[in-house]
């Protein structure tokens, strides 16, 4: 069997590392990480340093953890603080319509979205309760379409201007 040579190139030993694990399993073992009490602060810092230098900003989060400043997000219309503000944070729920009659059930289509949702059976739930938008809070009305989901805008909710921090 003829002899391959090893890498000891840190950017190949990365790139073997990233091959090896999905997304979601280095994103949970990170969290299990930041979460855990046996994680010294300045391993830690070594990482974030690490990230900033390869590019890899972690400059807005390092401001969202100082910020304590209540914000109100303009799609949902609920209060929040940058630092929880994660990607499945914002959820703004279907708006169906009356529905159609088929079979034993009844079928639904979201006004806005399109997407359709299906009674199983009359008074035993649906087949797929999903949100029309699971995403970021946000506070800039151009980061929401509000025709594509059933969002309204604040006007139309009843936000109060200068109630931005109101945690709702």
């Amino acid at each position: 069997m003829p002899k391959v040579s090893s890498t000891k190139n840190s950017s190949d030993v990365l790139s073997i590392f990233l091959a090896k694990i999905s997304a979601q399993q280095l994103h949970s073992r990170l969290r299990q990480v930041a979460q855990s009490r046996n994680t010294r602060g300045t391993d830690v810092d070594a990482l974030l340093t690490a990230l900033d230098r390869l590019g890899i900003s972690v400059a807005p989060s390092r401001a969202a953890a100082k910020d304590n400043t209540f914000l109100h997000c303009v799609r949902c219309h609920k209060g929040y603080l940058e630092r929880e503000n994660g990607v499945e944070s914002c959820k703004v729920e279907h708006n169906w319509d009356e529905g159609m009659r088929w079979g034993n059930g009844c079928r639904y289509q979201c006004e806005s979205c399109g997407e359709y949702i299906e009674e199983i059976s009359p008074g035993y739930g649906f087949d797929n309760e999903t949100m029309c938008f699971t995403g970021t809070h946000t506070t800039d009305v151009d980061d929401v379409d509000f025709e594509e989901i059933s969002a309204d805008t604040c006007e139309e909710n009843g936000c109060k201007p200068g109630n931005e921090g109101a945690l709702t």
